[in-house]
């Protein structure tokens, strides 16, 4: 469960989807690696990714990519009474 949010805390906004392309090293693997990756990160004042982590792994070379794909999204900042602020999001 996730905890509440605060009263005047407005999330931060994705701008423009990323379309994420499975590498093609791990494609021409006899058994390609396959799953869900969870990566943990903070979205910036500036709306930009950073201090990610996997918090669900597949595969290192899976999830680095993966990774990679989190980093190069961009967001409006988090708000929180009209201030931007740092939060914390998940993405599988």
């Amino acid at each position: 469960q996730a905890p509440p949010t605060p009263e005047g805390l407005v999330a931060p906004v994705l701008l423009a989807p990323v379309t994420f392309v499975y590498p093609a090293e791990l494609a021409q693997r006899s058994a390609p690696p396959s799953g869900r990756v969870t990566i943990r990160f903070v979205v910036g004042v500036d709306g930009v990714p950073k201090e990610a982590s996997v918090t669900e792994s597949v595969d290192p070379e899976l999830d680095s990519a993966v990774q990679a794909a989190v980093m190069s999204l961009r967001y409006s900042p988090a708000t929180y009474q009209g201030t931007p602020v740092e939060v914390v999001l998940s993405v599988s």
